[in-house]
Parts: C-alpha cells; structure tokens; sequence
C-alpha cells in the first residue's frame, strides 16, 4: 500500500481497502470492516470501507490506489508503505 496525506477533505466509497491507525479506525468503526494485509507499518492495520468513510485535511491513509477523481485531493508521500497487492501477486 502507497502512504498518501489527504489535503483536502477526502470521502472513500464502499470496497476501498484502506490502511489506518487504530485512532483513526476506532472513529469510523461502524464504516469498516477489518481486512487482513501484510506487511503495513507497525500501528496500521487494514480495512474495508463498508459505508462512505470522511477523511480530514492533515490525516495519513494508505492505500493501494486513490481514485483518480479523488487524486487532486491527496498527495503520495515519499515514504513507502507496503507493497500493493498487485505488486505481490506479480513476484
């Protein structure tokens, strides 16, 4: 998964699997499902977003991708997060 800064408000629709802190994850609880993906950095787990989940300006996601209508809203950091699925099932 790509780490990405959310500059601007930021809404992710139902089946975007997405990195979160356990403070970020417990505030949008009912929106998410646990999701299980390796190899995230220590404190990140993964998700589901089972219902529109908000994000706000200054918060750290990962994900594999952003939706490009979505991408002016989001900067991808230079630091790496996992790999994204598509990279390991390719190895």
């Amino acid at each position: 998964m790509k780490k990405f800064k959310v500059e601007k408000a930021l809404t992710l629709n139902h089946g975007t699997l997405v990195g979160l802190t356990a403070t970020q994850a417990a505030d949008r609880a009912s929106l998410l499902k646990k999701s299980e993906v390796k190899g995230l950095p220590a404190g990140v787990s993964a998700f589901v977003v089972d219902k529109p989940v908000q994000f706000k300006a200054g918060e750290t996601i990962y994900a594999d991708e952003i939706p490009k209508s979505l991408a002016a809203q989001v900067v991808e950091s230079e630091e790496p997060g996992a790999e994204s699925a598509e990279k390991k099932g390719k190895k």
